[in-house]
């Protein structure tokens, strides 16, 4: 291969390269997290919510403050259920 033939080739490839830039729209830096930012997260904030009004109640006296720790351990596998559901309303569009 002669000197004038890699010389056109690399002028050509130059020549691509700078096309496909131009024709490609830019990316973001936050492109991948783009989807999260769009609807907030409310599992957290709610189960939040939850324990500190059921506090509030029991310092209040509206409600009895014994927890039935019977009850709670009987129905810890909801809380990986509901983890699950979070995991999947995140991926829904």
């Amino acid at each position: 291969m002669s000197e004038q033939e890699i010389k056109r080739l690399k002028e050509e490839e130059a020549e691509q390269a700078e096309n496909t830039a131009q024709t490609r729209p830019p990316r973001s830096k936050h492109h991948k997290h783009h989807k999260r930012h769009e609807r907030p997260n409310l599992f957290g904030p709610i189960l939040l919510i939850g324990i500190g009004l059921y506090f509030l109640l029991t310092n209040m006296g509206i409600i009895q403050g014994t927890l039935y720790w019977e009850v709670l351990f009987s129905w810890w596998p909801l809380f990986f259920i509901f983890i699950g559901f979070n995991i999947i309303a995140k991926q829904l569009p």
